[in-house]
């Protein structure tokens, strides 16, 4: 095949173009100054070129009772990226052993989208030995493969009764100890994450460290932002609190005078309960807008603080808590992790200039850069410039966005490439997924989608000439 140099427009011919793109697209490829006015502008900064952690699938997690788990619902769990069922969810858990319906439901479940599980066993009036035997239902008859196990849930937060055990650290470690032995002599290779709290850190994780870093296979806690007595600018400033929570436990862990048996190792980290508010009973801060933009914010911390596994609170309806409620309708909180199933595994570094705009970066398996920004001012438009550093990238740039207006759809990004600029609106999260520019011609990249339409028009028009 011979080829042909490509000829160069004149100056009639560029402007006959230009004039034939859809007035609607002209319009998308040019600035609005009246718009710009009132926007208060912010700097983004992404460093494409440096991978900082490959982010784990597990991270993806979800509280699970079991509502759901036929085939036909398969593919609204694939829609969200569900990739980890933790169950029984909350102090279901310590009320009874764990069913062995709910162990088949979620492996069924587990199966379907290629995710794990985190089996919470009875500490609170349970036994090793019932404990051991959920082990060997779930792996030993029934070949489940359940990976990930809990002792108890929020033993921290154990009612002290008459006749009841005396609930201290001491009492959990020793009982921790108990349960290892018995669930590892039905499987040893399942890991056992401890001491599952509710937020006593200094008074339960540390001792826990201590007696127990020989055994452990991870740490577990939980994270909530609040209660529904919260301010909604006091719950969404809460995801700083997680950050000093996760430094003070690694650094506990890798301290040989706190953990002298087992500093020198390695273990995972699971939050394996979070949410906005750990009040079940009321729909502030659980089923609302700035709930929403919590959980997102709270998915960025998870991500950069390279947290292994995390479980929201909870997937199905159990009280006003759920992305689903108990009738399938959903809340607020379904898109967050409808945008999140658009973000990738290879996290980058990511800077905001403005403290109420934290945004995240990664990479996907397709080579494009995923980008989620969060507006958690109530009354900010920000106008925000984002320069992706290392990173050449191509039209058409995707635009996910969850806002008082918009429930989570996507468009196409019309504006420049290099740098991005976009409009970001008061109390939302946008998602921008931005192809990687592979050998294509530079001429009017510039103009992002815009651009594209007219290098597609140039393309067939050279087609035609060269016949």
């Amino acid at each position: 095949m011979t080829t042909q140099r490509p000829r160069r427009l004149s100056r009639r011919q560029f402007l006959s173009l230009v004039a034939a793109t859809p007035p609607a697209l002209r319009a998308a490829m040019q600035p609005n100054p009246a718009a710009q006015s009132s926007e208060v502008p912010a700097q983004i900064a992404v460093q494409a070129s440096r991978e900082l952690w490959r982010i784990p699938a597990g991270v993806r997690g979800f509280n699970f009772w079991g509502t759901r788990s036929d085939a036909a619902f398969m593919p609204e769990y694939q829609k969200i990226g569900l990739n980890l069922l933790r169950f029984p969810p909350g102090q279901a858990g310590d009320q009874e052993p764990v069913s062995q319906e709910l162990i088949g439901d979620s492996a069924k479940v587990s199966k379907a989208v290629g995710g794990d599980m985190v089996v919470e066993v009875r500490l609170n009036g349970g036994t090793p030995e019932q404990a051991a035997s959920s082990v060997r239902y779930a792996n030993v008859e029934k070949k489940f493969g359940a990976r990930f196990w809990e002792v108890g849930n929020e033993p921290d937060l154990y009612p002290q009764r008459a006749g009841a055990p005396n609930f201290r650290p001491s009492w959990y470690n020793e009982r921790f100890r108990a349960y290892a032995q018995a669930m590892k002599a039905e499987d040893p290779t399942i890991k056992l994450f401890g001491p599952v709290l509710s937020n006593k850190l200094d008074e339960w994780m540390r001792p826990f460290i201590s007696e127990c870093g020989d055994i452990a296979d991870g740490l577990s806690w939980h994270f909530y932002g609040g209660n529904s007595k919260q301010s909604e600018s006091a719950l969404l400033a809460s995801t700083a609190n997680f950050d000093q929570q996760v430094a003070k436990v690694r650094g506990w862990w890798q301290d040989p005078a706190v953990n002298p048996k087992g500093h020198t190792r390695q273990v995972p980290l699971l939050i394996s309960e979070y949410g906005a508010s750990y009040d079940s009973n009321s729909p502030k801060n659980l089923t609302t807008l700035a709930a929403a933009i919590w959980t997102a914010d709270m998915l960025g911390h998870l991500v950069t603080q390279q947290i292994d596994m995390a479980a929201y609170f909870a997937l199905w309806g159990i009280n006003f808590h759920g992305v689903w409620d108990n009738r399938g309708k959903v809340r607020p909180v379904y898109t967050t992790f409808l945008l999140f199933s658009q973000f990738g595994d290879r996290l980058l570094k990511a800077e905001s200039d403005q403290p109420l705009l934290p945004a995240y970066a990664a990479l996907r398996p397709d080579g494009a850069l995923s980008l989620m920004i969060i507006n958690k001012d109530p009354g900010t438009t920000y106008r925000a410039t984002i320069d992706l550093q290392g990173f050449s990238a191509a039209a058409p740039a995707r635009v996910w966005r969850h806002d008082k207006q918009t429930p989570g759809t996507a468009s196409d990004y019309a504006g420049p490439l290099a740098p991005l600029d976009i409009s970001i609106p008061p109390y939302s999260t946008t998602m921008l997924v931005v192809p990687a520019r592979a050998g294509l011609p530079t001429q009017l990249i510039w103009a992002g989608a815009g651009g594209a339409a007219l290098l597609a028009g140039l393309a067939a028009w050279r087609l035609r000439r060269g016949r």
